[in-house]
C-alpha cells in the first residue's frame, strides 16, 4: 500500500531522497517497497488461468444449488497459470500483497503451499480491489440449469456470487462476476474461483481450459485500485491539476502538483453498496434497488435514504451491479443503473425456466459522469413478476480524468529513473517536466476509449463472429469525449490502436434483437491484431442462452470485464456471436440496451 505524500514545508530543501522516497520508493532506492510514481505505474495486480484440463465443477440437484470448489481430478498437474503477476514489487514491505495463483504442485508459479481443491488462491493486502472471475464450464445436461461465477473470499468463509444465467446443453456456459473487496490490518483475504452450478442432474462437468488465457476458459484475477478510508481520510472533494510546464519547486507547487495528485490517486472514489430490498417486482414495470449497506464509501456519496450515489468529482467510471431474483417458470430480468433520475442503462436481460436455481442479471459499463451526477440501481422483468431475494450490490470506481481533447500525447512514466544530487538550473527544469509534468499528468489522464452502437447492424449470420460497430466514440451519460489519445478508428473495421504500451481494463457488452428460434446463445468478447499484423485470439467475458423471444422481449446479449496487454501499435475490437439461433440476426440499439465497448490503461 502506498504511503500517503509528505506536506512539502516552506523554506526547506528539496533532496533528491526526498523526491525518490515519495515518487518511487519508501525505502529510498528499494523498488520493492515502491510508492508515487512507480506504485501507480505498477499498481499490485495479478490474473490467472486455467491452462490445462483436469479440473471439474460438481453441479448441485436442490433448488438453489450449493457453493461447490473445484474438484482437481490429476492432482499431480499444475493446471493454473498466470500470465500478469506484479506481486514481487510489493512482498515483504508494507503488506500490499503477497501469495499466488497458484497450482496445486509445490514450488508451482513460486508457492511452495498446496491449496488442495482451492486450486487457485490470491492473497490481498491493506487496501480495496477490485476483483473478478469467469467461470467457464462443458455444455450442462438440463436447460432448465443455471451457471453461476463467484469468488471465494477470507479464508473460504465468505462468497462472492456473481451472474447466474441459463445453462446451455449444446455451447460452453461462461458466467463472469465482479465486486471489490477491502482488507484490513491484521485481517489478510483471500480470493478464488467459485463455482455454483445449479443443475438438477447433479452431475460434474468439466472446468474449460484453454493453453492462453483467451477463449472461453476459467479466470480470476484482482486489481488495487485504493487504499480505502480505514487508512487514510480522503483529500477534499476536488479534482487535483498538474502542472506539466515547471519553473520552481517551491513547496507550494509541490504540494499542489505532487502531494496533491499522489494524495487523489491513492484515495480515488470508490462505492459498494449491497443488500437490495426484497419483494416483488412487478411486470415491466421499473424498480429501484435499494441498497442498505454500505460497504466502502470513502467520500461518503451514497445515501441510504435516497439510495443514491453522488459522484464526487467528474471522471471515467467503472460501473457494475448484479441483483438476484428467485427462480421463475418463464420470462426475463435485467438490472441497470438510472443517472440523474432520467436516463436508464441496462445490462442483458437474463432468461429463467423453470429449474432450479437463482437468476442473478447484472451490468458492467465504464461511464462518463460528472461531479454531482446521482447513480441508482435499477431493474426490470418481462412476462411474469419477479422476486428479489435481498442479494446484490453496486460498485463504481473512479477509473481516470476525462478529457476535453482527443490527441493527449503524454507517455508512461519512466519507473526506472531516480534522482540524483547536484542537478542544477536548467537540467533540473527539465526534469521536472519530463518526471513529474509527464508523469503525473500521464497517471491522472490515462489512455481510455467510450463508445457505443447509434445504428443497428442487421442480417448478421449465425455462428459468425462480428465485429460491433460503434457509430458514437463519446461517453454515452454526458457525450464527453471519448478518446482522449487518438486511437479510435470508425467504421465497419473500427477498432482501437493503442499509443501507449501498458494493461488496459476492457469492458464490453453486446445487445441483439431477441431472437425468433430458441434456445440461442449470445457471445460477447474482443479480438485484435498486433502491430506487425498477427492475429489475437478473442478473449470471450460472458457466453449465457436465452430462451424468450418475441418483439417485445427485452434485448438479449452478453457484456463483462477483463484485462489484456497492448504495445504501441496494437489493435483491438469488440466482437459479437449468436450461436444456435435463427439464420440471421440483428444488433439492438434500443435506448439503454445499445451494444458498448470501453477501455482504460490500468498498468504498465
Amino acid at each position: 500500500m502506498p504511503v500517503q505524500p509528505r506536506n512539502w514545508v516552506p523554506n526547506t530543501y528539496v533532496s533528491a531522497q526526498y523526491l525518490n522516497n515519495d515518487l518511487y520508493s519508501y525505502v529510498p532506492y528499494n523498488a520493492h517497497a515502491p510508492n508515487g510514481v512507480l506504485f501507480h505505474s505498477m499498481p499490485p495486480m495479478k490474473v490467472g488461468w486455467l491452462l490445462v484440463s483436469g479440473v471439474n465443477v460438481t453441479s448441485a440437484a436442490a433448488a438453489g444449488g450449493s457453493t461447490t470448489e473445484l474438484t482437481d481430478t490429476s492432482p499431480s498437474v499444475n493446471h493454473w497459470g498466470t500470465y500478469v503477476n506484479t506481486e514481487s514489487m510489493f512482498a515483504g514491505y508494507n503488506g500490499a500483497t503477497q501469495g499466488m495463483l497458484t497450482g496445486s504442485v509445490a514450488g508451482a508459479d513460486g508457492d511452495s503451499v498446496n491449496f488442495a481443491t482451492s486450486l487457485a488462491p490470491a492473497y490481498l493486502g491493506l487496501g480495496i480491489y477490485l476483483v473478478f472471475s469467469h467461470l467457464a464450464i462443458a455444455p450442462v445436461t438440463n436447460a432448465t440449469g443455471y451457471v453461476s461465477a463467484g469468488i471465494e473470499e477470507t479464508g473460504l468463509t465468505v462468497h462472492i456470487r456473481g451472474g447466474s444465467q441459463l445453462g446451455s446443453t449444446t455451447q460452453i456456459n461462461q458466467a463472469y462476476c465482479a465486486d471489490n473487496v477491502t482488507t484490513s490490518v491484521g485481517n489478510p483475504v483471500w480470493i478464488n474461483l467459485e463455482s455454483i452450478v445449479q443443475d438438477s442432474s447433479a452431475n460434474s462437468y468439466a472446468a474449460e481450459s484453454n493453453a492462453n488465457p483467451v477463449s472461453t476458459t476459467c479466470r480470476v484475477g484482482y486489481l488495487w485500485i485504493g487504499v480505502g478510508n480505514t487508512y487514510s481520510t480522503p483529500p477534499a472533494v476536488s479534482l487535483p491539476s498538474t502542472l506539466t510546464t515547471w519553473v520552481t519547486a517551491s513547496s507550494a507547487n509541490l504540494n499542489q502538483y505532487v502531494s496533491a495528485v499522489l494524495e487523489f490517486m491513492n484515495n480515488r472514489p470508490v462505492n459498494r453498496v449491497a443488500t437490495p430490498q426484497t419483494g416483488s417486482v412487478a411486470v415491466s414495470t421499473l424498480t429501484a434497488l435499494n441498497f442498505s449497506s454500505n460497504t466502502n464509501d470513502n467520500y461518503s456519496g451514497y445515501s441510504v435514504t435516497t439510495h443514491k450515489y453522488t459522484v464526487p468529482v467528474t471522471g471515467v467510471y467503472l460501473a457494475h451491479v448484479m441483483t438476484e431474483f428467485s427462480d421463475a417458470a418463464a420470462g426475463q430480468r435485467r438490472v441497470g443503473v438510472q443517472i440523474n433520475g432520467t436516463l436508464n442503462l441496462y445490462g442483458p436481460a437474463t432468461s429463467s425456466a423453470s429449474g432450479s436455481g437463482f437468476i442473478r442479471p447484472q451490468m458492467t459499463r465504464l461511464l462518463d459522469l460528472n461531479q454531482g451526477d446521482t447513480v441508482q440501481g435499477i431493474c426490470t422483468t418481462l412476462t411474469n413478476a419477479g422476486t428479489l431475494s435481498g442479494i446484490g450490490g453496486m460498485q463504481i470506481v473512479w477509473m481516470g480524468s476525462q478529457s476535453t481533447v482527443s490527441n493527449l500525447a503524454y507517455t508512461i512514466p519512466d519507473v526506472n529513473f531516480r534522482w540524483t544530487a547536484g542537478v542544477e538550473d536548467q537540467a533540473l527544469v527539465n526534469l521536472f517536466n519530463s518526471h513529474l509534468g509527464n508523469d503525473l499528468a500521464f497517471l491522472m489522464n490515462r489512455p481510455y476509449f467510450l463508445g457505443y452502437q447509434t445504428t443497428a447492424q442487421t442480417a448478421l449470420p449465425n455462428g459468425t463472429a462480428e465485429i460491433l460497430q460503434m457509430q458514437s466514440a463519446t461517453g454515452r451519460v454526458h457525450g464527453t469525449v471519448g478518446d482522449n489519445y487518438g486511437g479510435w478508428a470508425s467504421g465497419a473495421s473500427n477498432h482501437y490502436t493503442a499509443k501507449v504500451p501498458g494493461w488496459y481494463l476492457v469492458v464490453m457488452g453486446g445487445f441483439q434483437v431477441p431472437g425468433t428460434t430458441v434456445p440461442y446463445v449470445c457471445q460477447a468478447g474482443f479480438n485484435g491484431q498486433d502491430s506487425l499484423g498477427g492475429s489475437f485470439t478473442v478473449t470471450v467475458v460472458q457466453q449465457q442462452t436465452s430462451t424468450n423471444n418475441g418483439g417485445t422481449t427485452l434485448p438479449p446479449g452478453a457484456d463483462g470485464l477483463m484485462v489484456i496487454y497492448l504495445n504501441t501499435g496494437d489493435e483491438v475490437w469488440p466482437q459479437y456471436t449468436q450461436l444456435n439461433g435463427a439464420a440471421t440476426y440483428a444488433t439492438s440499439v434500443v435506448t439503454g440496451c445499445e451494444s458498448h465497448f470501453g477501455l482504460v490503461w490500468i498498468s504498465e
